[in-house]
């Protein structure tokens, strides 16, 4: 019963991971009224957050109907409600996060809404310097009065931001997340360029 329970594991994780690499180079989304471009995560990200909160009360659920917990063995439950107390607010957080954040471009700038940080909206002309790290996948946009706007690549239709930064951006300020930018276009393949 074990290794079906991995394989349905590996199965999910593969589908989720597929899912949040392709989201990326979807086409974006836009308002119905307005027509402005509007970046938010995909299913996927919501789905992990929902696991993350549940893996304790599902692995100590398993563990009863495989026997591994028995009422002699009280030290079992307390692990699962310490885990619980850890996981559950972490993904917590990453569910308000990946519900809630939305990026919308427009011909005029950035507008990020973010649940748990104030709004903020950033001028194409106004923007300095774009930059990509690696290790957390976050464009960092910064602006001439020094603020930043954090924009994940993971965000389903992110090539919209590449295609606008490209037009309304010098080539100078965003020569830092050049690489990036031809790693998502070699994803996207053809396509229409977002106006």
């Amino acid at each position: 019963m074990s290794l079906t329970l991995q394989f349905l594991a590996y199965t999910a994780v593969f589908i989720c991971g597929a899912s949040i690499t392709a989201a990326a180079v979807r086409l974006p989304r836009r308002h119905p009224n307005s027509g402005e471009i509007v970046l938010r995560y995909s299913w996927a990200h919501r789905l992990i957050a929902v696991g993350i909160i549940a893996m304790p009360p599902v692995a100590a659920t398993i563990g009863i109907l495989l026997g591994n917990y028995r009422p002699s063995n009280p030290g079992g439950y307390g692990s699962v409600i310490v885990s619980s107390f850890f996981f559950a607010p972490i993904g917590g957080f990453m569910l308000l996060e990946t519900a809630c954040l939305r990026v919308t471009l427009t011909t005029d700038g950035i507008d990020l809404h973010a649940p748990l940080r104030r709004g903020r909206f950033v001028k194409w002309e106004e923007i300095t310097k774009i930059g990509f790290n690696e290790y957390t996948c976050w464009f960092s946009v910064r602006d001439t009065y020094g603020q930043n706007i954090r924009v994940h690549a993971w965000l389903q239709g992110i090539i919209a931001f590449v295609d606008l930064a490209r037009k309304y951006v010098p080539y100078e300020q965003r020569a830092k997340a050049q690489l990036k930018f031809e790693e998502l276009d070699n994803k996207a393949g053809p396509r229409h360029i977002v106006s």
